[in-house]
């Protein structure tokens, strides 16, 4: 399977449809968030399981192979594998890195806001460079979609901006009282509603409406803080971007100096609760409304970048990033 090879089928079955079939049983808020996970998760199976794979080679060529799900951790070395420019597990799955672009552009990627994975520490590390130097900033956030904390992201954004207090996201949980919804089971005329609070309240109840008070973190920095770099900033997003790099892409987009390239980011809260429904099988459930700092929706939408790039199947497969290459762009029209 030469790197660039093109998978047509899987046991028989066309690709696209079996990807049709893997999206309606993924748990996400957006299109392309299922469809990405489908591809991920093409031929997953249980240990053992056999997967007769026809495919068509760069060269235009057509081939099949037998290929068999491990045991977990059995995967071949990682440094024996080939991968295309820019797609190998480690340059994929590189927490953070700080690279330089002619004019002084520092380009940063950041991975994720959790300090237990040390980017918030790393960037902070290396930012005395960056403040010194940096005439213009490149933030990569494609790919960032783990569970970091919000604070972890205000931390960063905090030395980007000369705003010293930031808002977190709006949220709201559905509540349920057992006794109102019994109350609310009535029929209620209009001017009834109206005019009865706790009958409204019951109501809602009753028909699974009613919320908690929303509620948001606020997060406070000093005029003072030691440092903070205030230039032109493109940062860069894709449907991998959630959860807390939603909230920092919220933030950005009341930032004059900042603008955003990429798709639209994940669309997903990431706030859920987890019950196992059988021994192995799980089930997840949204537990919170929430809305970005400002109160614009992205649930099941995402955040629509400034400008919308997508890199194409020619730029994977030649290592080109038109994402990257459209920044740095903006940033000599700055």
């Amino acid at each position: 399977l030469p790197p660039g090879s093109e998978i047509l089928s899987v046991n028989g079955q066309p690709v696209g449809e079996r990807i049709a079939g893997l999206m309606s049983c993924i748990p996400a808020s957006t299109e392309r968030v299922r469809r990405r996970w489908a591809v991920r998760v093409l031929l997953y199976g249980p240990i053992g399981t056999s997967h007769e794979v026809e495919f068509r080679r760069p060269d235009g060529t057509e081939g099949s192979v037998r290929l068999v799900n491990p045991h977990y951790g059995a995967e071949p070395d990682v440094d024996v594998c080939v991968a295309l420019p820019g797609c190998s597990g480690k340059e994929l799955n590189e927490n953070f890195r700080l690279t330089w672009y002619p004019g002084d552009v520092a380009y940063l990627k950041i991975r994720s806001f959790e300090y237990r994975c040390g980017q918030p520490q790393a960037f902070c590390n290396a930012f005395p460079e960056i403040r010194t130097r940096a005439r213009k900033l490149i933030l990569d956030l494609r790919n960032n979609s783990s569970r970091g904390l919000d604070y972890g992201a205000a931390e960063i954004f905090s030395r980007l901006t000369r705003d010293t207090v930031l808002y977190g996201p709006v949220s709201r949980s559905r509540i349920y009282d057992a006794a109102l919804a019994a109350r609310g089971y009535h029929e209620f005329d209009p001017e009834e509603l109206a005019s009865d609070a706790r009958a409204r309240i019951a109501r809602q109840h009753y028909c699974s409406e009613a919320f908690s008070e929303p509620e948001r973190e606020t997060y406070r920095f000093p005029e003072d803080r030691d440092g903070r770099l205030v230039v032109p900033t493109v940062i860069l997003v894709n449907d991998a971007t959630g959860n807390a790099a939603e909230t920092f892409v919220g933030w950005a987009s009341s930032q004059s100096h900042m603008s955003t390239v990429g798709v639209p980011t994940s669309g997903s809260a990431g706030k859920k609760v987890t019950y196992e429904v059988l021994p192995g099988l799980q089930c997840a459930v949204c537990t919170e409304e929430v809305r970005l700092p400002d109160g614009r929706e992205f649930v099941g939408c995402g955040i629509t970048p400034d400008v919308v790039v997508e890199n194409t199947m020619q730029d994977v497969l030649s290592g080109r990033d038109a994402v990257l290459e459209k920044a740095l762009e903006i940033l000599n029209d700055k």
